[in-house]
């Protein structure tokens, strides 16, 4: 049934996967954020600037994705100048 949809709404099916990936960038943007910040509380400083730069990598994927149809990338993830910072 599944792949009778997929294939009967192919666009559709484009765009979930599409955005499916984009959540799974900034889930794992988010998720180095946070692992960053708490290496960071255990002044595990290597570790910390590991996950930050992890962080920085996922958020530049998303703000180059570009969707299937649109002309420009909304404001999608992290903000670089924050993690730059960190």
């Amino acid at each position: 049934m599944l792949r009778q949809r997929r294939a009967n709404y192919q666009a559709e099916a484009t765009l979930l996967k599409q955005w499916h990936q984009i959540y799974h960038w900034f889930r794992m943007s988010a998720h180095c954020l946070v692992s960053g910040l708490d290496h960071l509380c255990q002044h595990q400083f290597e570790e910390s600037l590991d996950m930050f730069t992890e962080a920085y990598n996922y958020t530049a994927r998303l703000h180059e994705y570009q969707l299937q149809g649109q002309t420009s990338s909304p404001s999608r993830g992290l903000r670089t100048a924050h993690l730059l910072r960190l």
